[in-house]
Order: C-alpha cells, then structure tokens, then sequence
C-alpha cells in the first residue's frame, strides 16, 4: 500500500522556514539600499565640498580680475612680506590724492587675503581664499620678451605692463592655479 500523500490546505496559511526566508530577503534588499543611501550621501558630501570651494576660488579669481581691469592710471609694487608665515604680496596702487584705493593682496598663513584702502577710510581686509599655500607673481612688461618674476623696488606704472601672472598652490592635493591677466593699458 501506498501512503497517502498529504495535500495542504488552500487557506493552511504559511510555514516558518517561508517566513524566515522572507525575512532573510527582506533583510538583505534593506542592507543593500542602506548601503547605497550611505554611498550617495557621502558622494554629495565631498562633490558639494569641492563645488563650494570651486565656487569660492572663482569669486576670488574674478575680483582680482577686475581689480586689474580697473587698473588704470595706478602703479603695482611686489614686495615680500616680513611678517611670519605671510608670504609675498602684491600691490596695486595709486597716486597720491582724494578717493585713490590702494588694493594690497596677500597671503597670511593659508588664507589668500585682499586688502584694500580708499583715502580717508580705514584699511579693510577681505578673505578670498583659504587653503592657499603659496603665491607667486609675474609680469611681462611693454616690449619686454620674456616674463619676469622679479618686482622692481620702485613702482611700476600698469600702461608699462602687458600682463600679470599669478599663481596659486592649493592645499596638498588640489593643484596649482595660474591665471593670466592681460592689462587694458599695457595691451598691444
């Protein structure tokens, strides 16, 4: 005789090795999504890091920019700073007289600063750009063929200058940046 073999009932419900393997998947679908939550989140993290810091290197940029463009009539001085740890600097100034600005930038321990004075008011200070480590300036003066790195002592008048270099070294791991800004006056 053969035995009788046990059918299941339609509506018997489920068994405790079906849930537990339900719950085994339910588990790992879930590890699996927080695993790909966490991931996206620090991508974000670091690409909004980077965008922020993009972003602030190019405001800077494009006031230095301007302050050349400006330029017209002033004088530029490169000097080095004598203070600890501040670097070398670069000053774009104007003659003796009511409402001239002197603009100075310079670069005090990590953070890439532009100082700047109009007659009759206090120096200001304003931040451009932290996280620099060095900077460093050249020119390339009318009719001169190759760029030079050293300043003269005395002031240089930007209608005898053709373009300014400068360039930025960024924090251990971001680069170099090197802009290059052609004069209005010093322009051929």
């Amino acid at each position: 005789m053969t035995s009788p073999v046990r059918r299941r009932k339609a509506d018997a419900g489920t068994t405790l090795i079906e849930i537990m393997v339900a719950l085994a998947l339910f588990g790992m679908i879930g590890a699996a999504g927080f695993a790909m939550l966490d991931q996206t989140l620090r991508t974000r993290e670091q690409t909004d890091g980077r965008l922020d810091r993009l972003a602030a290197l190019q405001r800077s940029l494009h006031i230095i920019s301007l302050d050349f463009l400006q330029a017209g009539g002033r004088s530029m001085v490169g000097y080095a700073v004598a203070e600890a740890g501040a670097g070398e600097g670069l000053s774009l100034g104007s003659g003796v007289g009511a409402g001239q600005t002197v603009t100075r930038y310079v670069l005090r321990e990590t953070i890439l600063l532009r100082e700047f004075q109009v007659a009759g008011e206090v120096q200001r200070v304003q931040p451009l750009t932290p996280g620099v480590m060095a900077i460093g300036w050249r020119y390339l003066a009318a009719g001169a063929p190759d760029w030079s790195g050293e300043w003269p002592s005395e002031a240089v008048p930007v209608s005898q200058i053709r373009a300014v270099e400068m360039t930025l070294t960024l924090a251990p791991g971001q680069g170099t940046v090197r802009r290059v800004l052609a004069l209005p006056d010093g322009m051929p």
